[in-house]
This record gives structure tokens, C-alpha cells and sequence, in this order.
């Protein structure tokens, strides 16, 4: 049981790069930043000047059928 509860930890605090992104949307890297500014994918954070989409975000966005996110 504390396996499951870090391994969910873990996911929560796992943060993606643009390319990572691009790799799970099977999309290049101008379209992640075009659907990031469209407002159809889960925004990325700023970790100071960078940005990095938070995994799990992206997961359940993705399983919630990749709709527009507010």
C-alpha cells in the first residue's frame, strides 16, 4: 500500500518537457505549443524560466477523451 501511495506521488510530481510531450501526443513540438495556446491541452508550468507540463495532467486530460482544457 505505501508502494502505490508513492508510486502515485511520484506521477503527480513528474513533469514533462515540450519534446516529452510531444512524444506522448505523437505530435511535433510546434503543435504541443500551438495546442497549449489554443487552450486544448493542460497548460504548462513554469519551473522558474522553463516550461513543463505536469504528467499526470497530461494523463487524465488524455483519458478524459482530450478535451479543451480551461
Amino acid at each position: 500500500m505505501q508502494t502505490e501511495n508513492s508510486e502515485s506521488l511520484r506521477a503527480d510530481l513528474s513533469f514533462l518537457t515540450v519534446n516529452d510531450v510531444a512524444k506522448l501526443l505523437a505530435v511535433s513540438t510546434r503543435t504541443v505549443w500551438r495546442l497549449e495556446k489554443a487552450g486544448q491541452i493542460p497548460k504548462a508550468r513554469r519551473l522558474g524560466r522553463i516550461p513543463r507540463w505536469n504528467q499526470a495532467d497530461l494523463l487524465r486530460w488524455r483519458e478524459n477523451g482530450c478535451q479543451e482544457s480551461k
